[in-house]
């Protein structure tokens, strides 16, 4: 199995983050039928990306999180797992709700730790 060195788990996490931000405009911008599709598809690719996010907080040196105590890292970890082993259980206003603060946080963090 190949480890991705720290540095790389940042820049995923901070493009996924950059991938829901389109994928959630693409949610806002929805209202007609084949709009209600691609709703949909928004919808999963955002589900996807908070599950490799939270694949890579996992692998994220525990030095990183310590310097970061405002940031709920285990929930990001516990939301990927209920992503991937729970999906049935996916509440649309908990995911809604976990994307634009907690992940401008998370995007912060990760700027912060490039630049050391």
């Amino acid at each position: 199995m190949t480890r991705r060195h720290h540095e790389f788990r940042i820049e995923d996490i901070l493009d996924r983050i950059r991938r829901i931000a389109i994928a959630e405009a693409q949610l806002t911008t929805s209202d007609s039928r084949s709009s209600e599709e691609a709703a949909e598809m928004a919808f999963d690719a955002i589900l996807y990306n908070l599950v490799v996010i939270g694949e890579a907080v996992k692998s994220l040196d525990a030095d990183m999180k310590l310097r970061s105590p405002h940031i709920e890292w285990k929930e990001i970890i516990g939301l990927r797992d209920l992503l991937a082993h729970q999906y049935f259980q996916i509440d649309v206003a908990v995911i809604k709700a976990s994307i634009d603060q907690p992940l401008e946080k998370v995007r912060l963090a990760c700027v912060i730790e490039q630049q050391r």
